[in-house]
């Protein structure tokens, strides 16, 4: 064999072992990872569960291991519905329980499947924002696992806290005009009562809650509001029996209303608690405590 055809041979050998180590390279990046062939497991056997249910959307799956077996917390949209459900899935037994938590909730703890923590910011049934709050949905049943009747859990609120420099809204825009029917300082914050010309008057109207730095205060806008006693507005109220304001504010801002509440220090939490009185009039309740 001559120079040259050796020069070739060698040539077309390091050609062919190159073609075949980047057709190798390529088949093992192709090959799914140890979590992926999980993931994908866990999914058809989410389908075999979900199967003869039509008209179905999996936004999300979380899979835990549970005392007795393996479990799946499983976001799920039905066709028609213009929310999504969290439903807790039994790989065990095959069988699927409906959680009375509202669409919006965030998961915040999987402790087992009898005991699991949300954030949410719609209040059930209504789904009307709400601001947020801890849902803790612990089971009391293994009876009525698609809650036809009163379902399998029961929840229970915990208010949260949130920075005194963190926006925050919650209420809804039902389309009618509301009324402040009184503000009411107490010892950690204060109370709003509200009433509505016409329409729903059994929620508060949209608000957001926003904290002015320069000012030092916590601003609360409502939204298309009017205030049922004039003699307030632009007047400063002094509030000498409470630890965390010193002073509440009405102002007009073209069609909405801004409650200014002074902050005397801007070290501070707050929440807001809402809800109905026995005539159907909505309150807010803003209330205050010291960030530790």
């Amino acid at each position: 064999m001559s120079t040259v055809q050796k020069i070739l041979v060698g040539i077309l050998c390091v050609f062919i072992i190159g073609m075949f180590a980047n057709s190798y390279g390529v088949n093992l990046g192709e090959q799914p990872t140890a979590t992926e062939r999980y993931e994908k497991m866990i999914k058809q056997d989410i389908r075999e569960i979900y199967e003869g249910i039509s008209n179905y959307k999996i936004i999300d799956i979380e899979e835990f291991k549970g005392g007795s077996s393996k479990f799946a917390l499983v976001k799920v949209k039905y066709k028609g519905d213009d929310d999504y459900l969290y439903e807790l899935v039994n790989f065990g037994d095959k069988t699927r329980e409906v959680l009375p938590i509202p669409s919006g909730s965030a998961i915040e703890e999987i402790r087992n499947e009898n005991y699991l923590r949300f954030v949410s910011y719609k209040e059930p049934p209504s789904n009307i924002n709400t601001f947020p709050y801890i849902a803790e949905c612990i089971r009391i049943s293994n009876e009525d696992p698609l809650g036809k009747e009163k379902g399998n859990f029961i929840v229970i609120k915990e208010d949260i806290y949130v920075d005194i420099k963190q926006t925050a809204e919650y209420g809804t825009d039902n389309g009618n005009t509301s009324e402040i029917m009184n503000i009411i300082p107490t010892l950690n914050g204060i109370q709003i009562l509200y009433k509505y010309d016409t329409g729903d008057s059994s929620h508060c109207p949209e608000t957001m809650v926003d904290y002015d730095n320069e000012k030092n205060r916590l601003e609360i806008e409502i939204k298309n509001c009017k205030i049922n006693y004039d003699n307030i507005i632009e007047k400063e109220i002094a509030v000498k029996t409470s630890p965390y304001i010193d002073s509440i504010k009405v102002e007009k801002n073209d069609d909405n209303c801004i409650i200014a509440v002074g902050i005397k220090n801007d070290l501070l939490q707050y929440t807001v608690k809402t809800g109905t009185l026995d005539n159907n009039s909505p309150y807010s309740v803003l209330v205050f405590k010291n960030d530790k």
